[in-house]
């Protein structure tokens, strides 16, 4: 009996795939969904087809049914407006995966009509490279009964007369959007009111302008993505690595419930994010790490457009609780912190427990960089921000209770004792860095100074910045007075001990990143095998030793260079002229080296990016370079079998 059992379960998960079978389809009518069994695979065999496909049939967990062209190119099932949908998944159908299809037109007799119509309890449903367009009503639309783990991979919805997608109802959990673009709704571009989201390096873009490309005047505003809470729904979503662009409303309506991340986006819509509180429970949201642009700033400073498109702050917030704005880069608009008004389900709310912090908020119109409205300020913070204005500091303050007051007044009301104003007449640089901790269950000490060229006095004394961190990667923000080049900047670790070192993500220095793991990050800290804590350019984040980083090492400054860290290096001879020029230099390779391996040649800009790379290069080689350049830095990277030979730079004016 056991062993019938085992034989069973043997043949039923393991042969049963081996005999899926292959069902072509000429004609999406007269598909038999009787033959069709788990793990089968309809294949569209017409580049074309003017009928709509309905799915009847379903797969289990691990073995869906697929849906794919016959071919290498796409299947487009277009059906203009002569029928309800292009496609529709009919109640309780589940695991099905579909591939390389354009499903187009539908018709719209209902507000829920789309392109493509997922019925109730819909599981594990599946698109990849699939595009949902020009649809009358919707592009994708799941059903209020919903139906889990619906999952968008590289997928298109874009010129359709509603939303984009509308994903699954309420008590659905699982969507996920990868890699796919939501363009040129009429609305939104995507409409969620289900929990548990993720919604993956996706781009929202020109929602609320239509199929021509021209602004909807009128109705209500129109979201990159609106996370609405209806009876209960929208919560815990994940929104990162996305990028936003010009939708007529927000970027991200933010209107779910609890815990909300979002997170490394690039926005440049009129307001970025707009967090109300919908129905009274807005709390535990997160807003990090991400770039706000204002289209008006990007635009030439135009001047902005009038109310109705929607132009306001950066973040607007409204009623809600323990919500964490962190470590975001803010150009052309501020923070608005407000209250919810009353509606007919809940009372008015106010905000709590606003955290802003390590932001750089730039402001170049006349506007408030953090609009702290009455009441508001319940256990409010502010701390290690970066407010850059466009003139001196007493010119743009900020707003509390609706009056504008100066730098020293806000900090007294709100207790921020570490946000820096910067005038944008001031001169001035704002060096940022991310980092944290290894090893330890507290906290390190590090340094961050500007070391200054010698003078004919002598070496000038160090600016330094001494602080600690501790085992989560954060983002610190320092002033230092004057302009200051990347190359004066080190990051120093300074106390040690067995598994206690200290991780460097990245320096910003004016908003320009400079990655620690690249071929121009010298170290005086990194534990390589081959030497210890030698120095040298070891492409490695962290400090196991007392040193530092610096970013964009200095080199003689004779036209002669080479590592100059390291005076045995092989390549002392090499000769880089003339240094300073107007974009062409030669490069004078040494008449010898060790081995006979040919040497690649590297140019790096200040920032680690590869603008130039020559191979097989023979000793005494003489590599004319003029690469018409930016003016700025430039590094130069001879290697050969994977060992670096010697590092040096010049610079074009």
């Amino acid at each position: 009996m056991i062993f019938r059992y085992i034989l069973s379960c043997i043949l039923l998960h393991c042969l049963t795939p081996c005999f899926a079978t292959t069902h072509p389809v000429s004609d999406l009518s007269r598909i038999d969904w009787n033959i069709v069994a788990a793990g089968d695979t309809l294949l569209l065999t017409e580049a074309q087809y003017d009928r709509p496909l309905f799915i009847r049939g379903s797969g289990l967990p691990g073995r869906p049914v697929v849906v794919r062209p016959a071919g290498e190119s796409e299947t487009r099932i277009s059906v203009g407006t002569a029928f309800q949908h292009a496609m529709v998944i009919e109640d309780g159908i589940s695991d099905l995966l579909f591939q390389n299809i354009v499903f187009e037109g539908g018709a719209a007799f209902e507000k829920k009509d789309a392109t493509v119509h997922l019925a109730g309890k819909a599981n594990r449903v599946r698109f990849e490279n699939c595009t949902a367009m020009s649809g009358a009503a919707n592009g994708f639309f799941g059903e209020k009964s919903g139906g889990n783990n619906l999952e968008l991979i590289g997928c298109t919805a874009r010129y359709n007369a509603r939303r984009g997608v509308v994903a699954p109802g309420r008590t659905s959990t699982g969507f996920l959007a990868e890699d796919c673009a939501f363009e040129f709704n009429e609305g939104d571009g995507l409409l969620v009111n289900s929990s548990g989201g993720r919604v993956i390096r996706c781009r929202f873009s020109k929602n609320g302008y239509g199929a021509n490309g021209q602004r909807i005047s009128g109705g209500a505003p129109i979201h990159g993505i609106y996370v609405y809470p209806h009876k209960g729904g929208g919560e815990n979503w994940l929104i990162q690595d996305c990028i936003m662009q010009e939708n007529r409303g927000s970027g991200i309506r933010l209107a779910g419930k609890n815990n909300h991340f979002v997170q490394n986006t690039v926005f440049g819509s009129p307001t970025f994010v707009y967090v109300p509180n919908l129905e009274g429970g807005s709390t535990g949201n997160v807003i990090a790490k991400n770039r706000f642009y204002d289209i008006s700033t990007l635009n030439e400073l135009r001047p902005r457009p009038d109310k109705e498109q929607n132009f306001g702050p950066g973040i607007q917030v409204e009623g809600s609780v323990d919500l964490r704005i962190e470590d975001n880069d803010i150009v052309g608009a501020g923070i608005s912190i407000a209250g919810q008004s009353p509606t007919e389900d809940i009372d008015s709310v106010n905000s709590a427990r606003v955290s802003i912090r390590r932001n750089r908020i730039e402001m170049v119109l006349d506007d408030r960089f953090v609009d702290l409205q009455k009441g508001q300020d319940t256990n409010f913070i502010s701390s290690d921000n970066v407010f850059v204005g466009k003139g001196e500091a007493s010119d743009l303050t900020w707003a509390h209770e609706a009056i504008r007051v100066d730098l020293a007044t806000w900090k007294a009301k709100v207790r921020d004792t570490s946000s820096i104003f910067l005038g944008a007449n001031e001169p001035s640089t704002l060096v940022s860095v991310r980092l944290r901790a290894v090893g330890v269950n507290d906290s390190v000490t590090y340094r961050i100074e500007r070391v200054r060229p010698p003078s004919a006095d002598g070496d000038a004394a160090p600016e330094a910045f001494t602080d600690r961190v501790a085992g989560a990667l954060v983002r610190r923000t320092y002033r230092f007075a004057g302009e200051v080049p990347v190359d004066q900047i080190r990051v120093w670790f300074i106390n040690d001990s067995i598994d206690r070192d200290l991780n460097v993500d990245y320096l910003e220095v004016n908003g320009i990143r400079y990655e620690t793991e690249t071929p121009t990050t010298y170290s005086t800290g990194t534990w390589s095998d081959s030497d210890g804590c030698a120095p040298g350019y070891k492409e490695r984040s962290t400090l196991h030793c007392p040193g530092y980083f610096q970013f964009v090492a200095r080199s003689s400054p004779l036209t002669r260079v080479g590592v100059t860290h390291d005076p045995s290096d092989a390549l002392r001879g090499l000769l880089v002229y003339p240094n300073p020029s107007d974009g062409a230099v030669i490069v004078q390779l040494p008449t010898t080296w060790a081995g006979n391996t040919p040497a690649t040649l590297r140019v790096l800009d200040g920032t680690g990016r590869e603008v130039h790379r020559q191979t097989s290069l023979q000793p005494g080689a003489k590599v004319d370079l003029d690469l018409k350049l930016r003016p700025g830095l430039y590094l130069i990277d001879v290697y050969r079998a994977g060992v670096r030979l010697g590092i040096g730079k010049y610079i074009v004016h």
